[in-house]
């Protein structure tokens, strides 16, 4: 798993699978210090690179983290997760796993019970 702060800004994003956090925004970089983002968990992006050259159809963006060092990428490089997606963007509507029983209501509000 991987820590940051406990506040953290910029965009967030969700892990779809195992996720090594790499040094440079490069395929070939190496791994941060054996970091992972696991499975599920959410992450925070600072800035968004397009790769250059394709995967397939498709350009593969490096996602660096707000929670200070590493880089990680959009599409998988190696093996079942080769140039599929392996992190998405979290959007502010969509809908919750149910745990949060205040998830229907305003941030406000929720506020007001925590």
């Amino acid at each position: 798993m991987f820590e940051g702060p406990a506040f953290e800004e910029g965009e967030q994003w969700r892990a779809l699978t195992r996720i090594k956090v790499r040094t440079e925004p490069s395929i070939k970089a190496p791994q941060l210090d054996d970091k992972v983002i696991d499975k599920g968990e959410i992450f925070f992006v600072a800035e968004k690179r397009r790769a250059k050259i394709p995967t397939g159809d498709k350009h593969r963006m490096y996602l660096r983290l707000a929670a200070g060092k590493g880089w990680v990428f959009d599409l998988g490089v190696a093996g079942e997760w080769y140039g599929k997606p392996i992190a998405q963007p979290v959007y502010e509507d969509e809908p919750g796993d149910g745990s949060d029983p205040f998830s229907d209501m305003g941030d406000a509000v929720r506020e007001m019970f925590r």
